[in-house]
């Protein structure tokens, strides 16, 4: 992920006006990369047209909903150096360094260092 024109999962993102995002009111708008589909496959409806059958998915806090767009209509805003989630209720830190991704386990803490 070297490339600033490459969007990867937890990049900030912001969503490029054309007729399309206007109408959807989406245009200008910042949000989470948080996946990527094949709408031919999945049967997900984009806004606006597909230079691809490839579509990122933008989630957009303000509207608390997520859109299918085109990479074409995204700018990057910010890539995170430090990202914590959690995937079927296991910690996971991932961290960049030099345009590569390293994924840790963070390991619950033992209920007697609480103290």
């Amino acid at each position: 992920m070297t490339d600033a024109n490459t969007f990867g999962f937890g990049d900030t993102v912001r969503i490029k006006e054309n007729p399309e995002t206007a109408q959807a009111t989406i245009a200008g708008l910042e949000g989470t990369v948080y996946g990527f589909t094949t709408p031919s496959l999945t049967g997900v409806e984009a806004v606006g047209p597909l230079s691809e059958d490839f579509a990122l998915n933008v989630y957009v806090d303000s509207l608390n909903q997520g859109f299918w767009l085109d990479p074409g209509n995204i700018e990057l805003v910010e890539r995170p150096e430090v990202m914590e989630f959690s995937v079927a209720g296991k910690a996971i830190r991932v961290t960049q360094k030099d345009g590569q991704y390293n994924e840790a386990v963070i390991l619950p803490r033992p209920w007697w260092k609480f103290w």
